[in-house]
């Protein structure tokens, strides 16, 4: 049997090793299942990690967060550099 998701890192969090923040999640969610793994809803509405958990509905975050912010574009940067060579 394979190593369940989230089991390294939990382990590795025991440890009192540095975890990334996607690596403290996983190993938030496979304390929290009880250490099992579950390709399911979890139903933890409560839990501040939901928002990112991978089986929840598909509306949730939008049906159930306010001020869920917008994208942030990126500036284009190739654009400004001909703007300044055209003022030039």
């Amino acid at each position: 049997m394979g190593v369940i998701k989230g089991q390294l890192e939990y382990e590795k969090w025991k440890r009192r090793e540095f975890l990334t923040r996607k690596q403290a999640m996983l190993a938030m969610c496979f304390q929290c299942n009880g250490e099992l793994e579950s390709r399911v809803d979890c139903r933890g509405e409560n839990c501040p990690l939901y928002q990112y958990h991978p089986h929840k509905p598909q509306n949730w975050v939008r049906d159930n967060l306010k001020n869920i912010p917008k994208p942030r574009k990126k500036p284009n940067l190739r654009n400004q550099i001909v703007k300044k060579q055209e003022n030039e």
